[in-house]
């Protein structure tokens, strides 16, 4: 996946990990981020066949799968893509007012987001809302 196939205020972010004889670590660089994260939140044990977003949010967001894999769709109002999101070398950088969907859980799926707004000021939307993707994407 290559961020010129992704919509509008949607970007790959790369994460650097690094693996030796203990294991792994992923290093996760926030200047890579529009924003300092204020809150966190993980993903997990996700029902076969449910889906989680299904929203636009008022704010920037930051997701990252740590295990497994699922289905990432996403629509800016005028634009729609879709790709499976695993673990790997990337995370996406979703902007305020794209919708988001999750889905097609991988048994054992860990999705870590990240967010620069706490979870009681921030606002969730049935569908795109331009102003907010044309406000962030001009920056």
């Amino acid at each position: 996946m290559l961020n010129r196939d992704l919509v509008e205020g949607v970007t790959l972010v790369a994460i650097d990990r690094r693996r030796d004889c203990r294991g792994q670590i992923a290093i996760f660089g926030f200047d890579a981020m529009p924003f300092t994260p204020v809150r966190s939140f993980v993903i997990l044990d996700v029902p076969e066949g449910a889906s989680r977003g299904r929203h636009a949010l008022s704010c920037d967001e930051f997701l990252w799968v740590a295990a497994g894999s699922c289905r990432a769709s996403f629509a800016n109002g005028t634009q729609k893509s879709s790709f499976k999101l695993d673990y790997g070398g990337h995370g996406v950088l979703v902007a305020a007012g794209v919708w988001i969907e999750l889905n097609h859980f991988a048994p054992g799926t860990v999705v870590f987001g990240f967010s620069p707004v706490p979870y009681a000021e921030t606002r969730k939307f049935d569908k795109p809302q331009l102003d907010l993707i044309a406000a962030r994407t001009r920056m």
